[in-house]
């Protein structure tokens, strides 16, 4: 059975024993911030499993994409993956243990043919409150396993869960098949030894309790079933495999790993593990880039470019210096693209940003190996790279630990990786120390404030909860001093999900406050940022506040824009485009979305164009507060990586974007007035970022814009409208008398490049020139260069000098046979230029090079000259 057999026949089997069939969930958990990523089937249910919301169906059935990084160092070996699907069917207060190993039992005996004889067990032995799961060991005996092959474990082995910190969880019962008999003389005790006789196929959780934080287990008031079987697994039993790399999931992509490394990998360039670790690593990055997360330095774009790093590390070792991974990440769009279209629809996206992110890595990766390899060598006797070298070679050359202890390992050496980690963790608490803003010094500890700011409403009146000045709480603040005011109820929006900070005035009395900021912590406090302007203000003060109303409307402008520029790029641009983090400012915003070229003319103006006619519509933007799961499902668009509460507000613009914000908006588009981007740049692999303005700045823009052109205009003495064709005229010209000067240059250095020729010596069987030459710039050396190397024959170097606005330039080179006898370019113009207080550098067959020092210009020629005839021997 092919990979698609197998899911189809699992999730059919589920089908037609009443189990709705749910697709597979993103391998971004949406609202659950306990995880970097989906690590389970269960994950997407776990609101059902708890209680905390009815199941959709009582019986579900999915074939989910995980992802796991706790063995990404055993990746190479037979079995171990970071990216895998999980085949699992689930009950919510529904079926429990007898069904459930029921079922298994008839599709694993019943549907798959698998032998009866070759079926072992494993049940929960009990710990603490969690009895001995007896019922599971009666049950397995009734479908037909016999108690000698049934075996009781712990909680490590037989207890699941929970994902995160806390969640449903409970005993496990698993399904083992013997691949092989006992090897004669080896006293095996059935599944979970050491000897790999037994591949586990099924895991059937229970989920009887709820783990807390702290660990305590209470039991649920509804059961559930949790079932887990690995995809990969079964495909090594159903094709007859002897791992997971020679299975249909993995063969193609291996072939297109061995290709890149020349052929099948040997024992000469470290066997099957490179192959391996390339296709699984790279499996595992098609996927992530499909669901949206790009490399980066932090949390799961960091695991992302890990893993592409770890990939392109593993063919550097084996001698692949060319870039490779985008045809191997090609290879994975076509296996996988016939269950997962996303990979196919967001092709282009993730060859773009893998192709970008191995040619970033591999301008830092050969100067960083060449000092691992050098801090080899210096090494001597000893057997240990220490862990502050480790760590210079990642955080400065870019070399990955895992790199670095494969470069180790080849050398049958290994790496201080606890002084890495320590190494590691002074770097952050120095970054820590560093860092400035206001967030870093906001306390805790103080009430939450009430935002009473939704709806347009800019005003009201609170109580001074708290004060802080000089990094102190006071009881008081007076005139002239800076601090931050906690107030019980703010019409003051704090800075947060892009858009900035209000400011404003807070008074009382003869008190007046004025706020430059407003910032929040993650306890929910809102800090009024800013100084007093008159009179006192106490802790208990009534106060007055007031938004600068004309700013937060022209902030709400921006933030709306947002939206529909997020709906336009993805009309535009495909719906693989998701936002990447953004900034809503008073003058402008800032979008950023994953995408891997940049725009052309033609696409942003056809961006421009989308927004702006839902502008000129009038729409009506309305909001809602939803469950976070119940508003995602429903088609609302969600960011990547932010971690949302239980229950979020839901920004729709009718028709054209559903989106989960807690930002300010207009009550309908109309309010946006115009609409116009002024730049798109990039901002990393596949990022791109748009920057654009709204309402009076999109006005104020475009008077600029209309100005510049009016000025442009009178300059050419040209009507507005005969502007561009006038400009375009006035190009080509230029162009033409830039070939003609080039043809007179041409000419100039033709007749200087006759006089040097007959200036030059034979030395050693070479042809030897050093002149002085007389141009007016560096382009015209470079020419007379090429004509010197033409008209010198077969056997020269030479070192032409000139003074070029000022400065000293130097030009070396040296034919093939020059090289070959000693000399060299490089080393020549380097003597050279340093004679004159300066500095250069090349190859050995061409060089160039220049200082400061104008009147030195010959002494610097005879200093290049003595290298020259050295390195010639003459």
């Amino acid at each position: 059975m092919n990979s698609n057999d197998i899911r189809k026949t699992y999730l059919d089997f589920f089908e037609g024993h009443g189990h709705a069939v749910f697709p597979s969930s993103s391998l971004v958990p949406v609202g659950d911030p306990t995880v970097l990523f989906t690590t389970a089937g269960m994950q997407q249910f776990k609101p059902y499993f708890s209680g905390e919301k009815a199941a959709p169906h009582p019986r579900i059935a999915t074939a989910q994409k995980c992802v796991r990084t706790s063995d990404i160092e055993s990746v190479g070996d037979d079995s171990h993956l970071t990216f895998f699907e999980m085949l699992g069917n689930f009950a919510f207060d529904d079926y429990f243990k007898r069904q459930s190993i029921e079922f298994a039992w008839e599709l694993l005996i019943d549907r798959l043919g698998l032998e009866r004889g070759r079926m072992w067990a494993t049940c929960f032995g009990g710990e603490g409150i969690v009895p001995r799961d007896t019922d599971s060991f009666e049950i397995w005996q009734e479908v037909g396993v016999p108690a000698e092959r049934i075996r009781f474990f712990g909680r490590a082995d037989n207890f699941w869960g929970p994902t995160g910190g806390s969640g449903a969880c409970g005993p496990d019962t698993e399904i083992h098949y013997e691949l092989r008999p006992a090897a004669p003389g080896h006293d095996c005790s059935g599944p979970n030894c050491e000897c790999e006789r037994f591949l586990e196929l099924w895991n059937l959780v229970f989920n009887e309790f709820f783990q807390d934080i702290g660990g305590k287990l209470t039991p649920l008031e509804s059961v559930g079933v949790d079932t887990g079987a690995g995809l990969e697994r079964w495909a090594v039993l159903l094709q007859d495999k002897p791992n997971i790399y020679e299975t249909d999931l993995f063969a193609v992509i291996r072939s297109s790993a061995a290709d890149a490394l020349g052929g099948a990998s040997d024992a000469s360039n470290g066997g099957e593990r490179p192959l391996r670790i390339i296709a699984e690593h790279s499996r595992s990055a098609v996927f992530m880039l499909a669901d949206g997360v790009l490399p980066g330095n932090e949390g799961r774009g960091y695991v992302l470019r890990r893993l592409i790093r770890r990939a392109v590390g593993q063919a550097r070792l084996a001698g692949r210096l060319e870039p490779f991974l985008g045809g191997v990440a090609e290879a994975t769009i076509e296996v996988m693209g016939r269950f997962y279209p996303e990979v196919v629809d967001r092709r282009h996206h993730i060859l773009t940003v893998v192709e970008e992110e191995e040619e970033r890595f591999s301008r830092t990766l050969d100067r960083g190996l060449s000092l691992v390899q050098a801090k080899i060598t210096e090494l001597g006797d000893s057997t240990i790279i220490d862990g502050k070298s480790a760590f210079l070679f990642h955080d400065t050359y870019g070399v990955p630990l895992d790199l670095v202890k494969d470069v180790a390992g080849s050398a049958g050496l290994s790496v201080d990786e606890a002084g890495f980690a320590v190494a590691m963790e002074r770097q952050r608490e120095l970054s820590r120390a560093g860092t400035s803003g206001v967030e870093s010094t906001l306390p805790n500890g103080l009430p939450p404030s009430q935002f009473i700011g939704y709806g347009g409403m800019t005003s009201g009146d609170g109580e001074i909860v708290a004060i802080l000045s000089g990094g102190e709480q006071v009881s008081s603040i007076d005139e002239g001093a800076e601090g931050l005011l906690v107030i019980s109820e703010t019409p003051f929006y704090s800075e947060a999900g892009g858009q900035v900070g209000d400011t404003g005035t807070i008074s009382g009395g003869d008190f007046e406050f004025r706020v430059t900021d407003t910032q929040r912590n993650a306890e929910g406090t809102t800090f009024h940022i800013g100084t007093v302007v008159t009179g006192s203000g106490r802790s208990g003060d009534p106060v007055a506040c007031a938004v600068d109303a004309t700013r937060r409307m022209d902030v709400a402008r921006n933030h709306t824009a947002t939206h529909l520029v997020h709906a336009a790029l993805r009309e535009v641009l495909g719906e693989q485009v998701r936002q990447s983090g953004s900034l809503v400012a008073a003058d402008h915003l800032r979008f950023d979305f994953n995408h891997g070229d940049s725009l052309s003319p033609e696409e942003i103006a056809a961006v421009e164009r989308r927004v702006n006619r839902n502008v000129l519509a009038a729409i009506q933007v309305s909001t809602e507060e939803r469950e976070v799961r119940e508003a995602v499902e429903g088609g609302a668009l969600a960011l990547f990586g932010e971690a949302y509460g239980d229950i979020v507000r839901v920004v729709t613009i009718n028709e054209v974007s559903v989106e989960l914000c807690g930002g300010t908006h207009l009550r309908d588009t109309a309010g946006i007035g115009s609409f116009a981007i002024i730049r798109e740049e990039s901002v990393g692999s596949g990022l791109r970022r748009v920057v654009a303005v709204t309402g009076r700045a999109a006005v104020d823009s475009s008077r600029a814009r209309m100005e510049s052109i009016r000025e442009t205009a009178a300059a050419l003495n040209a009507p507005i409208e005969d502007v561009t064709e006038r400009v375009r005229r006035l190009l080509e010209e230029n162009s033409e008398h830039r070939r003609e000067l080039d043809r007179l240059r041409q000419r100039i250095a033709n007749q200087q490049v006759d006089a040097v020729v007959a200036k030059s010596e034979i030395l050693s069987g070479f042809s030897v020139v050093t002149e002085q030459i007389d141009v007016d710039d560096s382009s015209t050396l470079r020419v007379l260069s090429d004509s010197l190397r033409f008209k010198l024959g077969d056997d020269w170097a030479f070192l032409i000098g000139a003074v070029v606005d000022g400065r000293p330039l130097f030009f070396a080179a040296a034919s093939e046979s020059a090289v070959g006898a000693g000399a060299n370019a490089g080393k020549i113009v380097e003597t050279a230029a340093k004679t004159t207080g300066g500095g250069g550098g090349g190859r050995p067959e061409m060089a160039n090079g220049g200082g400061r020092d104008a009147s030195r210009l010959m002494d610097g020629l005879k200093a290049g000259r003595q290298a020259l005839l050295k390195s010639l021997g003459a």
